[in-house]
């Protein structure tokens, strides 16, 4: 699908102004604190209630001095990449609370557990990684690159065995200019690029390289380039050498594996890009959502209309669509998938959220969440000094 320029698009600091900063003594009359879903030596999540409406979310509460000034950084990065993204499958942050000794972000809720939590077969890994390449072509669509895909990563919406995913965690996520390099090494061993590490530098591409160890985990349950360390690690992914000879292998098919070599090509100019792998034979084999006859003809025309609001009245109804809980909208996410492009709702300025709310309805909160486990070795995120 085709799409054009508006010149009465949201400003971008509209988006931005979603997520709203407070003063430090309005939080707890705006939401209760329900349980405590994890702790570190940073902070906590907690799911939280809010009063008004009931709604259960997650509240990320950040202790200011028990972290650096790098990690402090990281976390404002994280708010204001997300501010700037609006995609089923990437997480949505709704508020910020900045007091006086912590930071607290609200977000939508997922209790289904990250990848770790579940078994697969090829036929339940292709939707996922479809789902995931989608949010990643939207990202670099918007010039936004994650810089730290894996497993951890990616979270399920619910229990559900369909359950939707979410990418989240924008802590490294960076804005790029297409054309220039990114120097800083970071992000977590295992799905790190080769070019990653080196001193030449490394475009949007490297998170396809994280996207083909995701791939082949799923597919064999094991890890793609594995080590004792983080240097042998790093020198196999350098070597690009790939086993499919293990008996898993047998029960993949051959487009799941061609899917696997061109994302993780050693040479990022051969390698394939999000709206390559988007248009790969393996994850057209799942076919796109399609808009019911009812649907169709109210979301165009929710499209058409929305490009004749004024900015005032469209940044209104924005903040009405971002207090819509994500499993109100299973709707309007099918229809986004359906005419999803990559960049053209970005390019137009559309929120995803937006087109239609007509539909929103009422459901019951979600299910009860469940613990993340504790990171191993081979999971924990690494980051350089180095700088550019």
């Amino acid at each position: 699908m085709g799409c054009s320029s508006s010149k009465d698009t949201v400003p971008k600091d509209m988006r931005g102004s979603l997520v709203w900063h407070n003063r430090p003594d309005v939080f707890k009359d705006v939401y209760e604190i329900e349980a405590t879903l994890g702790e570190g030596s940073m902070g906590a999540v907690h799911r939280v209630i809010k009063r008004s409406t009931g709604r259960k979310y997650a509240c990320k509460s950040i202790v200011l001095n028990r972290i650096s000034r790098s990690m402090r950084e990281e976390l404002l990065n994280e708010i204001d990449i997300l501010t700037r993204l609006d995609h089923p499958s990437i997480i949505r942050p709704l508020e910020t609370f900045v007091e006086k000794r912590q930071i607290r972000l609200i977000m939508e809720i997922c209790t289904g557990g990250d990848l770790y939590e579940r078994r697969y077969t090829e036929a339940r890994v292709i939707p996922i990684m479809k789902k995931v390449c989608h949010a990643i072509a939207y990202c670099h669509s918007r010039n936004v690159v994650h810089r730290d895909l894996k497993f951890e990563n990616i979270m399920f919406e619910s229990h559900s065995p369909d359950s939707e995913v979410k990418l989240i965690d924008f802590g490294l996520s960076n804005a790029f200019v297409k054309g220039e390099k990114m120097r800083r090494a970071v992000g977590t061993p295992y799905t790190m690029a080769p070019e990653v590490y080196s001193s030449h530098g490394y475009s949007e591409k490297a998170d396809l390289w994280g996207i083909g160890v995701i791939a082949f985990m799923l597919l064999s349950g094991e890890l793609p380039f594995d080590g004792s360390d983080e240097a042998e690690i790093q020198a196999k992914a350098r070597k690009g050498q790939l086993n499919f000879d293990t008996p898993r292998w047998r029960r993949v098919s051959d487009d799941g594996k061609a899917f696997i070599e061109h994302c993780l090509v050693v040479n990022p100019m051969l390698r394939w890009t999000a709206q390559d792998a988007l248009h790969s034979s393996w994850l057209k084999t799942v076919p796109d959502a399609l808009l019911s006859a009812d649907d169709a003809p109210s979301i165009v025309e929710a499209i058409s209309r929305f490009g004749t609001y004024s900015s005032f009245k469209k940044a209104a109804l924005m903040v009405a669509a971002h207090q819509a809980d994500s499993l109100e909208i299973d709707n309007l996410r099918r229809a986004f998938m359906a005419i999803d492009t990559g960049a053209c709702l970005a390019h137009l300025g559309l929120p995803a959220r937006l087109l239609c709310h007509s539909h929103l309805r009422s459901l019951p909160p979600p299910p009860r969440f469940r613990s993340r486990k504790q990171p191993t070795r081979a999971r924990s995120r690494w980051r350089s000094s180095t700088r550019s």
